[in-house]
C-alpha cells in the first residue's frame, strides 16, 4: 500500500506547516538545535520559500556555529521579505561572529533603517563600534539600547552601563 506523506490541499498544507513550525519552536526553546534544524528542513521541503523556516533555520545554524549555511539561508529569507529587519540583523550577527565587524555594522545599520526601535540591534551595533574603536558611535547606540530596552532584569543593561562608563573618558568633553 502506498501512503501519502504530507498534506494534499492548500488549507491542509498551511495547517501542516504551522504544526511543524510550532514543533521547531519547541525544539528551539529547549535548546535542541539539531531537532529544530531537522524540523525546519521538513518545512522547506514542502515550501522552499517559507520565510519563517528560512530565517529560523538560519538562526539555528548560527547557534550551531554553521555560519556559511546560516548566511545563505538568512540571505534567502531577506530576498523574500526585503523590508523586514530581522534577516539584516541576523546577517550582521553572522558577520560579527566571524570577525567582520565593519561589514556587520553595515547590516545592523540597514536593519535600524527599517526598525529604529530594535534594542537588540542597537546593542549589537554598539558592540561592533566598540570593537572598531569608535567610542562616540558605540555610546550613542548603547544609550539607545538602554532607552528602548524595557526589561530591567536584562543582564545586557548592566553591560551597556559598564561599557559606556569605560568609553566616556575616551571622548573629548566638548563632544559629549
Amino acid at each position: 500500500m502506498r501512503q501519502v506523506h504530507g498534506p494534499t490541499d492548500e488549507q491542509s498544507t498551511t495547517r501542516y506547516l504551522d504544526e511543524y513550525l510550532a514543533l521547531a519552536n519547541i525544539h528551539e526553546r529547549s535548546g535542541d538545535w539539531i531537532s529544530a534544524t531537522k524540523t525546519y528542513r521538513k518545512i522547506l521541503r514542502i515550501d522552499r520559500n517559507h520565510y519563517a523556516a528560512l530565517l529560523n533555520l538560519g538562526a539555528a545554524y548560527i547557534q550551531l556555529g554553521k555560519f556559511p549555511r546560516a548566511f545563505i539561508l538568512t540571505s534567502r529569507a531577506r530576498q523574500i521579505e526585503p523590508m523586514e529587519d530581522l534577516p539584516l540583523h541576523n546577517l550582521g550577527c553572522i558577520l560579527e561572529l566571524t570577525g567582520f565587524c565593519d561589514k556587520a555594522a553595515k547590516y545592523y545599520q540597514a536593519a535600524l533603517a527599517i526598525n529604529p526601535k530594535s534594542p537588540q540591534t542597537h546593542w549589537c551595533l554598539g558592540r561592533c563600534f566598540i570593537r572598531g574603536n569608535r567610542p562616540f558611535e558605540a555610546i550613542h547606540h548603547l544609550r539607545k539600547f538602554l532607552e528602548l530596552n524595557r526589561d530591567p532584569d536584562d543582564p545586557l543593561v548592566e553591560q551597556a552601563h559598564s561599557a559606556i562608563r569605560m568609553l566616556e573618558p575616551r571622548i573629548p568633553r566638548l563632544i559629549r
